[in-house]
């Protein structure tokens, strides 16, 4: 080990603190081997000359308070290093490293992070040389990354920006080469610099972009042993990235709408937020095939087995059970009767599907068999869902109810200018021109949502009503299990951008909920784009955007785009679709509907989504008819919750009778995912920012269970926070999400939202009367605690009955320890 040897603690403070040593120090990985190696013989001397400080009698220095509690408090806040479970989120330029087995990335960091420019351009060329050559390479990509290199492409190649900006920016990258990388140049207060330089300045789009490129292949940007805090900058940037990128597909298309020949591999982005595991197909899901296909040109179901393996299918997805006939038909070469529907004509559908592409196409009517009496073969077939549909070449949702999409493009054109005028200060003219004529066109109503006169309304009134696959229970799984999916008209037309590309409902969903914080805007603000996140956090708190929010009357909007974001918002499925979490799925099912002839069909119709079918292959008669909230089987839901773990319990709305002013005790389900209420204005919603990196659940929450048909949890053990009667003590900062004692002129509570820098106060001012509020942990991620709030209502049996009333979060909190408790949560 080095020896340093200083005449007293100021020589040292002030060596230690030299623009050369910091710089030269802060090359390992921050709490790496070679870190601490380097760190050892500092503090040592500074350990020997504190001593002698001591023995001398001196007084201490005015910066050694702060020195000594950065030395030990640092590394117990924010030392984590990488576990198995997050290599898959890992930078791109790391995982080229580990794919090539590279051994000892620790110290070969050291020179990569120094020459941090030249080795960003050696570890791109590499990445696209392994993708184009080695399907091994493309194999071990986790989806994120495989999501974030395909971004990264399409920007490094100009696909639908303007080219000047990459050409900028190769230069800049070229320039640098020769030069050490002394901090990081994603840091929000360095790469302010950089994306000036690369005109960052003048695109949204570009300056996302040329940051995620840096966060995925400059050493400097990844700190592993803070992984928690440097995966989810990495991870946000992908998803923000893709979230404007997007949007500036879609614009890109407006502007420069020369059609050349549909090129299937050219996607929008996909957009998630997390990759769950019930996103992918186990071994054994994989290797399940479907029973039946329809051979377009043979013009019959054939069964799989008879194949010589199985082959290439289109899987359609299409609503039919709520207007089925008394009546079936006999249709040729299918084994069974096909139900008839007064949608449409089912004789005419062999007909139809020749025309898309595949000889072979799996439709429900003619690939599940649909006799009454044959139900343990559609049983099976039921089961199989999540195989068939993720196990296909390519999924299209057939609207039946929608004529063409002359209406739904011409909003989305309105749409994305209106964006890209706010987004980006290129091409300024040609955006304008093109945004007045598209404001013309666009005052058409989009065909994807009607509106319908209320039955015996006088005078008459109008709701509107999303086109019926939106609202069926079925399709709400079978978009889940296809966010990539594509849509069609009635007439078999696909949604199209400009440029003949699909847009397919993923991207378009996430198109519609970001691009409305743009448009709630009167104009640019006066935030640069240079530092995306703070530009971000600008558009969120802008006044103007409060103001045209919370009153549509203000949107000066064309009749297509207010109909499509109120489809958006009616739909919530950008919610389900970006979110990536399981519990948003089983939320959404409220406000879908489904044809039940058994019980148990809504569950049946849901559970290959959401990865939750032991209970089906279980089933009993008893179980099926054991509804909770007359909505799923009992063993359907604790399935769930073990399943989902403590996510299960973190939704949050004014749904369940939360109200705190009726009768506390007409409460149900208060901590289900689900509601009491039905239809396109159910009140559960799940959390749209969380970004999870390294879960970590209360030890507690396992062992909670779902008591009877009114959905009550049993807990008899839960990590308690805080509660409303705990003595004052040190502020903590969080948000919460909570009802509050008052309720509106619906009956509904007021909602309480947003951040407080002290929860205790907060618990302590929402207290209602003598019951009491408490704070329960759910779980930990990223240095931050989250959880449910409870609210006290009385003892019943020798239990403690409670409700749920909101949810929390508390940064830099930790678990707290397990305590014994004898609750019933209604």
């Amino acid at each position: 080990m080095t020896t340093l040897t200083f005449a007293n603690l100021t020589e040292w403070h002030e060596k230690r603190n030299s623009q050369s040593n910091i710089e030269t120090l802060g090359l390992p990985f921050l709490f790496s081997p070679p870190w601490d190696e380097g760190m050892r013989p500092w503090y040592a001397e500074y350990d020997r000359l504190e001593q002698q400080r001591r023995a001398s009698g001196l007084l201490r220095l005015s910066w050694q308070d702060e020195f000594e509690s950065d030395r030990f408090q640092d590394r117990d806040d924010i030392f984590s290093p990488m576990t198995e479970r997050m290599w898959v989120m890992c930078p791109l330029w790391v995982q080229v490293l580990r794919y090539k087995k590279t051994a000892n990335i620790d110290k070969i960091a050291i020179e990569a992070r120094r020459r941090g420019w030249a080795y960003l351009l050696t570890m791109w060329e590499e990445a696209i040389r392994l993708l184009r050559e080695d399907p091994g390479f493309v194999a071990s990509l986790s989806p994120t990354q495989a999501r974030s290199l395909a971004l990264l492409q399409s920007w490094w190649s100009a696909s639908y920006c303007d080219p000047v900006l990459l050409i900028v920016t190769k230069q800049l990258f070229q320039r640098q080469k020769p030069n050490d990388t002394w901090n990081d140049p994603a840091h929000f207060r360095t790469y302010t610099k950089v994306a000036e330089i690369v005109q960052g300045n003048t695109s949204l789009y570009h300056a996302h972009l040329c940051r995620l490129f840096l966060l995925e292949f400059q050493p400097r940007t990844w700190e592993p042993y803070i992984a928690p805090i440097s995966l989810h900058i990495l991870q946000t940037s992908r998803y923000d990235s893709a979230c404007t990128a997007a949007i500036q597909k879609l614009a890109h298309a407006v502007l420069n709408p020369i059609k050349t020949h549909t090129i299937e591999d050219d996607k929008y982005p996909g957009v998630l937020q997390n990759d769950s595991s019930h996103h992918t197909l186990t071994p054994e899901q994989a290797a399940t095939k479907p029973t039946y296909l329809w051979d377009v040109q043979a013009q019959w179901t054939v069964e799989v087995k008879t194949l010589t393996k199985c082959p290439e299918y289109l899987c359609i997805s299409h609503t039919w059970g709520r207007w089925k006939k008394s009546t079936s038909v006999a249709m040729p070469n299918v084994p069974w009767r096909v139900p008839e529907n007064h949608m449409y004509d089912v004789k005419t559908l062999p007909e139809q599907l020749k025309h898309l592409g595949f000889q072979y196409v799996w439709l429900d009517l003619f690939c599940i068999p649909q006799d009454e009496e044959d139900t343990d073969r559609k049983r099976t077939e039921v089961a199989k869902q999540a195989s068939i549909f993720k196990g296909s070449a390519r999924c299209i949702a057939w609207l039946h109810d929608v004529e063409s999409w002359q209406g739904v493009l011409a909003a989305l054109d309105w749409i994305a200018l209106k964006s890209l005028s706010i987004t980006s200060t290129r091409d300024e003219a040609a955006i304008q021109a093109a945004l007045t004529d598209a404001t013309f066109a666009a005052r058409v109503a989009p065909e994807i949502i009607r509106w319908v006169e209320v039955e015996g309304s006088n005078p008459a009134q109008h709701l509107p009503e999303p086109s019926s696959w939106f609202s069926s229970l079925w399709t709400l799984q079978e978009c889940v299990l296809c966010p990539d999916i594509q849509l069609y008209s009635w007439a078999w037309e696909r949604l199209e951008d400009r440029r003949g590309t699909p847009l397919s409902l993923q991207p378009l969903m996430a198109i519609l909920r970001d691009t409305q914080a743009f448009c709630w805007l009167e104009g640019r603000i006066a935030t640069p784009f240079n530092v995306p996140t703070q530009y971000h956090k600008a558009i969120n708190t802008h006044p103007s955007r409060a103001r045209l929010r919370d009153n549509v009357a203000n949107w000066n909007y064309p009749t297509g785009p207010k109909d499509l974001y109120l489809f958006c918002s009616m739909t919530r499925l950008d919610n389900v679709l970006t979110s990536g979490s399981p519990g948003t799925v089983l939320m959404n099912s409220d406000l879908r509907q489904c044809s039940v002839r058994r019980p148990a069909d809504r569950a049946s119709a849901i559970m290959s989504a959401v990865g939750v079918t032991d209970w089906y292959s279980e089933l009993t008669q008893e179980d099926a008819s054991e509804l909770v909230l007359d909505r799923y089987p009992l063993a359907f839901f604790r399935e769930a919750a073990r399943k989902f773990g403590a996510i299960f319990y973190y939704s949050e709305g004014m749904g369940n009778n939360m109200s705190r002013v009726n009768n506390p005790y007409q409460k149900r389900g208060t901590m289900l995912p689900v509601s009491t209420w039905r239809g396109w204005h159910g009140a559960v919603t799940g959390d749209y920012e969380v970004v999870y990196i390294d879960r970590l659940d209360h030890e507690t929450v396992s062992g909670w269970v779902t008591q009877g048909t009114d959905g009550n949890i049993a807990i008899l053990s839960a990590g308690v926070t805080m509660t409303s009667t705990d003595p004052e003590g040190k502020p903590i900062q969080g948000t919460l999400s909570c009802a509050t004692a008052e309720d509106d002129q619906m009956g509904r509570p007021k909602m309480r939202t947003g951040a407080v820098s002290n929860m205790l106060a907060t618990l302590k001012e929402l207290q209602f009367g003598r019951r009491r509020m408490l704070a329960i942990a759910l779980f930990h991620d990223n240095r931050a605690l989250y959880g449910v709030l409870l609210e006290e209502l009385g003892v019943s049996r020798g239990r403690v009955d409670m409700a749920k009333i909101g949810t929390f979060m508390m940064p830099n909190v930790s678990l707290p320890p397990s305590t014994g408790v004898n609750w019933n949560i209604l």
